[in-house]
């Protein structure tokens, strides 16, 4: 008879980010709160070293050994954008659109170094409300990957290093690729506030290969993570929405605090309440997000009964 298979790691979050917000003593902190099992990296700077009073591992960027597709893609990166692309980011807008390609291939440096196969991974906006492990063990052998940004970026479970390689070695291709490049600089003409980013690069990659991913906002789940509580889209967004105090004209998805901790959405047709693994705390003031943060605590009071 066979010895048993060994134990597969518990795999690990991991956030990328420059600076610091204030948010981000809610999503780090809930992030570790809800997944006591589970590493918490944030990969990040001098600036966000802070973060680590939060129970997360602060990794300093500069602190990751290279690797060759790192040093490949600082060589062939440009920015392509809009003459109008001026988005309001710490560091400017050019860092900014350099860094949502580069902070892939220093997490792949990173899961290099630790020898690290599947991790989970969100943007540092993001609240996470429910322990991963059941859900991992539900993604795993069935996806390779998972998506959020309305199904155009490669965040929550990924499967296999492997998977972000592809993904880097489709970003270098793309920007050695003139034609390519050329191309996408003249749709820009038409769209001068654009930039090609990461969502663009991954939107190709998945159009490449026989990609299993699963979107995690998916509209006709009873559980999802939430792509943005702001609705992008209010005439055809799937949930009961209400209007954002103090925002004329915005309008948000309608969170119920349900007693036992829960926070859910109300699907329009059926009426169903949708359970939010996170929530995307986007635009939303800090006293909401504080609000979503300690409402999900009681979750875990429930579940300890």
């Amino acid at each position: 008879m066979p010895p048993p298979s060994p134990p597969v790691p518990p795999s690990p979050i991991l956030f990328i980010h420059y600076g610091v917000h204030p948010n981000m003593r809610f999503t780090l902190g809930a992030a570790r709160t809800f997944n006591p099992d589970k590493p918490v990296f944030l990969i990040g700077d001098e600036e966000n070293a802070v973060c680590a009073a939060l129970g997360v591992t602060h990794i300093p960027m500069e602190s990751i050994p290279g690797t060759d597709r790192l040093a490949r893609f600082d060589a062939v990166y440009q920015g392509i954008k809009g003459i109008a692309h001026t988005p309001p980011k710490p560091r400017g807008a050019d860092y900014w659109l350099k860094f949502v390609f580069r902070r892939w291939f220093l997490m792949h440096a990173f899961l290099v170094n630790r020898n690290i196969e599947s991790f989970w991974t969100f943007d540092t906006d993001v609240l996470l409300l429910h322990a991963l492990a059941p859900l991992e063990a539900d993604f795993r052998g069935r996806v390779d990957c998972t998506e959020q940004c309305h199904g155009s970026c490669m965040n929550g479970f990924v499967a296999s290093r492997s998977v972000v390689e592809a993904y880097l070695d489709t970003i270098i291709a793309l920007f050695e690729d003139e034609a390519f490049l050329q191309e996408t600089r003249n749709n820009l003409l038409a769209h001068p506030g654009h930039a090609f980013t990461e969502m663009g690069a991954y939107e190709i990659f998945r159009s490449r290969t026989a990609l299993r991913t699963v979107h995690l906002g998916r509209a006709e789940a009873d559980a999802i993570f939430d792509d943005q509580l702001i609705s992008s889209s209010p005439a055809t967004d799937p949930y009961e929405l209400t209007d954002f105090p103090g925002r004329p004209g915005v309008r948000v998805r309608n969170p119920y605090y349900m007693k036992d901790g829960r926070i859910c959405l109300k699907r329009l047709g059926d009426g169903r309440m949708v359970d939010l693994h996170s929530v995307n705390t986007g635009g939303l003031p800090e006293e909401t997000i504080e609000h979503l943060f300690h409402h999900g605590l009681t979750r875990l009071r429930f579940s300890r009964r």
